[in-house]
């Protein structure tokens, strides 16, 4: 039960704050040359902040507005970039917050209300399948979201029995399969704990759903590993047949053990093999 890896190299939000950091460590480095060599007489012959060693304190004071002007639009960039990502931060917290709040309210409100304003955060519960926006799974507190999911279960839930004495798929099945994509095991088992504080059935019957979905994907993982072997046992001994060529090889020693020429069989196979070679190009 892992959580699934969020980071990917075609995210760029990483990758942006690395450039970001790169622009300032740049900035720092030149501003640290320039005042280096602003204290003293004339430029070093080598000068010692890496990438500048290829600008000469010359070169710099005759493009000095042009420089000035990159130091300010790098600037606002980062400037840009650092307000955006402070404001994402504070936005995303909040709407964590707003979320648990509405989860823990929703469930005093009418049946209706309460399928409504699920519909409206995206959750959806039927008897044999539940949608959960993965922003939902990742954000929502176990506590909130245990607290809503237990009243639209258990609105679903004469149908989800009668479906679970038949052995079938249910509700629980699909919110196992999310729960294990998506959460650690420490989050699940506090999911479990705050879903049975609401219906201590509820948090049983996802318990017994789980661990049946484990079980289910494990047979999956082993039968695609026999299927695996059954067509690596189909292949054994063709590709055994291919690699040797024993039969020709006895057929030669038979020849040779009755008394036939070497030399005039070696003389066989090579006008067999210049007369093939005639044959396909007759040029």
């Amino acid at each position: 039960m892992n959580r699934k890896n969020e980071f990917s190299v075609w995210n760029y939000r990483p990758w942006l704050m690395l450039l970001m950091m790169g622009v300032v460590v740049f900035w720092c480095l030149f501003g640290a040359y320039c005042h280096h060599v602003g204290n003293h007489a004339l430029a070093p012959d080598n000068p010692s902040p890496m990438f500048l060693n290829y600008f000469s304190y010359d070169s710099i004071q005759a493009d000095w507005q042009r420089w000035m002007l990159g130091f300010w639009l790098s600037m606002i960039a980062v400037a840009i970039v650092a307000i955006k990502s402070a404001n994402s931060i504070f936005n995303r917290r909040s709407i964590t917050s707003i979320e648990d709040e509405l989860l823990l309210a929703i469930p005093v409100c009418t049946d209706a209300e309460i399928l409504e304003f699920n519909e409206q955060l995206g959750i959806i519960v039927t008897p044999d399948k539940v949608i959960l926006p993965q922003t939902i799974l990742k954000r929502a507190s176990v506590e909130a979201l245990a607290s809503d999911l237990s009243v639209l279960l258990y609105l679903q839930f004469s149908e989800i029995d009668n479906m679970t004495r038949l052995g079938r798929y249910t509700a629980f099945h699909s919110l196992a399969d999310q729960l294990l994509s998506y959460w650690n095991n420490d989050r699940i088992v506090d999911f479990l704990a705050a879903l049975s504080q609401q219906k201590d059935y509820l948090g049983t019957m996802l318990d017994t759903a789980l661990k049946r979905r484990q079980l289910e994907l494990q047979v999956i993982e082993l039968q695609k590993q026999i299927n695996d072997c059954r067509e690596q046992e189909a292949h054994a001994t063709d590709d055994l047949r291919s690699s040797r060529i024993l039969a020709s090889q006895f057929s030669e020693y038979e020849e040779l053990r009755q008394g036939k020429s070497a030399a005039v069989k070696w003389l066989k196979s090579k006008a067999s093999k210049a007369k093939k070679t005639f044959l396909r190009n007759p040029e």
